[in-house]
């Protein structure tokens, strides 16, 4: 998960500030949340892509081992 990493908003903020005309694309689970994501979402300078795994709780937490499909679906609807 590279929004886990500490180097992430820096690395991030920079590419927004340097390159204005790129518009980042952030590849997450989406499990967490993230204010430098949504901070680029909300300026249309980043797309999430995320790959969810399943299509209901029960698989979700047998593919990912824990139960986190509606956190998943929560932080993609924000």
């Amino acid at each position: 998960e590279p929004t886990l990493d500490a180097a992430f908003a820096p690395l991030a903020q920079a590419l927004a500030e340097r390159r204005p005309h790129v518009k980042q694309r952030i590849l997450t689970n989406a499990v967490a949340r993230n204010s430098t994501v949504e901070d680029l979402l909300s300026r249309d300078r980043a797309s999430v892509v995320t790959s969810v795994d399943a299509g209901s709780a029960r698989v979700f937490k047998t593919v990912r081992g824990k139960d986190r499909l509606k956190r998943v679906l929560g932080n993609l609807q924000r």
